[in-house]
């Protein structure tokens, strides 16, 4: 009776461990800019929201929230070209394979430099990226350093069903 009952008990924990999944299993599957607003031209540089369409695979048994994130992007010589920081908490419920709005603060630091640098090149500046996010019960700080733009953008813009 007590080995039936151990048994029962060995299922269980192993069907709860399992069916949480890993938050490395979640993944973005593309973006979409939806809108831009209007560029506000304010202390520090120019300034608007850009809307997006983020896809997201949240495969696990938890909801990812995304509560605060904030991106300095730089040039190659380490000028800072912009800074990003979500308007609102972004959340990805748990068994998740969609689109969900992003709107995020843009600020450029100084736009006029890219007429005189030549443009834009987006495979020599990276960003620092800075994010409160929640797992399940589970909460974090992420700090990454100098992630390569590129690698970013990679998965955009635009899959079939953004």
């Amino acid at each position: 009776m007590k080995s039936r009952f151990f048994f029962l008990i060995a299922i269980c924990l192993t069907l709860l461990l399992t069916g949480c999944g890993n938050p490395r299993e979640i993944a973005l599957t593309g973006y979409a800019v939806d809108k831009i607003d209007a560029i506000r031209f304010e202390e520090g540089g120019v300034h608007t929201t850009l809307y997006l369409k983020l896809g997201v695979n949240n495969p696990t048994g938890k909801k990812l929230t995304v509560k605060s994130l904030k991106a300095d992007v730089k040039k190659e010589n380490g000028d800072r070209f912009a800074e990003l920081t979500t308007i609102e908490e972004v959340s990805a419920p748990k068994h998740f394979n969609d689109t969900i709005p992003v709107a995020l603060d843009v600020l450029l630091y100084n736009p006029m430099a890219l007429m005189f640098d030549g443009g834009l090149d987006i495979h020599s500046m990276k960003a620092d990226v800075d994010a409160q996010v929640a797992w399940g019960s589970l909460k974090r700080n992420v700090v990454r350093t100098d992630l390569p733009i590129a690698k970013l953008l990679e998965n955009g813009p635009a899959k079939d069903k953004l």
